[in-house]
């Protein structure tokens, strides 16, 4: 009986855990070109640079959980796509339950993190190609909140000989 229940256990975890390999339609190692085109037309080319995420391409208004995030799709070194990063166009007083609405519609496709902190402000779960961070800060000497959702490619460890 113990071993039925650790198998099902099992089975549940692999199938929670299907590595994204990017986000949506979007699969790292895509040239801006390649996203555009598998999006058919709900991504759009910024028309200029973003100089902190170097994001050319993305979506400037998506819902997620009620609330409106701006994504950017954003290469790495070799100019592919290397992250996606989703952030709210305005700032919001209902930051707290935005974030634990995109926790749930996370935990539903992807199962419970695999990492969190202890005041669960950071999120994380992790698959072979993807990890995917979501975290919620607040500005020191304000009540500013914001969230960050982050689907990041993973790069293989550095062998260190």
């Amino acid at each position: 009986m113990r071993t039925l229940y650790i198998v099902a256990l099992a089975a549940v975890a692999a199938i929670a855990a299907d590595d994204p390999g990017g986000w949506s339609k979007a699969r790292w190692g895509m040239t801006d070109d390649e996203i555009v085109k598998a999006f058919d037309g709900q991504v759009t080319r910024f028309s200029a640079v973003d100089p902190y995420q170097h994001a050319r391409v993305g979506i400037e208004s998506l819902d997620i959980a009620g609330a409106k995030f701006k994504v950017y799709m954003s290469p790495g070194p070799d100019g592919k796509l290397d992250h996606v990063l989703f952030t709210p166009i305005s700032a919001s007083d209902q930051t707290d339950q935005t974030f634990q609405s995109v926790e749930n519609l996370l935990v539903q496709k992807y199962g419970r993190p695999w990492k969190s902190d202890e005041d669960q402000t950071e999120l994380q779960w992790s698959f072979p190609t993807t990890t995917i961070h979501l975290s919620r800060m607040k500005f020191p000497g304000s009540d500013m909140r914001l969230i960050n959702l982050i689907y990041r490619q993973r790069r293989p460890e550095a062998n260190p000989l």
